[in-house]
């Protein structure tokens, strides 16, 4: 059967929507082929270090040219993610605080815990939806992991930048006061609707050791020794204004940061 008859037979099958929906993905495709599509950008930084923050500065700064995608915002369900040791970490107090018995055993820093397909996909809106000229910040902690979902994603993105807590950049693993300092944003900060670990009875002691044996480890593994070559790289303790800056030299903010060149 000649390859065009054969086309149209599938075409009928799949119907309607499904053709539509064909012909919108290579249309797609034929536009990003001619490069017409926006700067896009990936932000990668351990839990606390300002990602979030730094966004918000760029949108104030870029106005509407700058549009962010949150990976926060696609974690799988709590029962649907790997799972990680809870009861091996040795807390000074003898006991796992109630607030980590709550929040359970689900391992929300591996990156089998979010849904990159999803992440992809809100990604392929925003770049349809934005125009050449504009920014699009893919946003989130395990973006360099070795999931085929977060490699697919970070494929994607034409510049990569790291908030990383090494304020000296002759710290072997990262300087001691950085990573202090994001320990206590962590604990004292509410996040994704919840109150802090503070609030929920944590003391800094025992979240120093839920940090120590689980947090920065899985950072370590699946963030800081992953970033690929050439990445960006920004100080975490370093005033929002002046991470933007440095992005912007770096060109990872496209035509929109002409502005802030001159």
């Amino acid at each position: 059967m000649p390859a065009r008859a054969r086309s149209q037979l599938i075409v009928a099958a799949a119907g309607v929507a499904a053709a539509a929906a064909v012909v919108a993905w290579v249309l797609r495709q034929r536009r990003r082929r001619r490069r017409q599509r926006p700067l896009v950008v990936g932000l990668v930084g351990p839990s606390a270090a300002g990602k979030s923050h730094l966004c918000a500065t760029m949108e104030r700064r870029l106005g509407g040219q700058l549009r962010v995608l949150a990976c926060d915002d696609h974690y799988l369900k709590p029962e649907e993610c790997p799972r990680f040791n809870l009861a091996a970490i040795p807390f000074p107090s003898g006991s796992t605080p109630q607030a980590f018995l709550c929040r359970g055993n689900a391992d929300m820093n591996h990156p089998g815990s979010v849904d990159w397909t999803g992440v992809a996909r809100a990604l392929d809106k925003l770049i349809d939806e934005c125009d050449p000229s504009d920014v699009v910040v893919v946003e989130g902690l395990l973006l360099f992991g070795e999931d085929d979902g977060a490699k697919a994603v970070l494929a994607e993105c034409e510049r990569v930048a790291l908030l990383q807590a090494r304020s000296n950049p002759n710290a072997d693993g990262g300087d001691k006061r950085a990573q202090d300092e994001l320990l206590r944003r962590k604990w004292t900060r509410a996040h994704l609707g919840k109150k802090s670990y503070r609030e929920r009875g944590v003391s800094l002691e025992d979240y120093q050791a839920y940090w120590d044996h689980y947090v920065w480890p899985s950072w370590v593994t699946h963030g800081e020794s992953r970033c690929p070559t050439g990445a960006v790289r920004l100080d975490c303790l370093a005033p929002a204004e002046v991470n933007v800056d440095k992005l912007a030299r770096a060109g990872c903010l496209g035509p929109a940061a002409a502005p802030l060149l001159n």
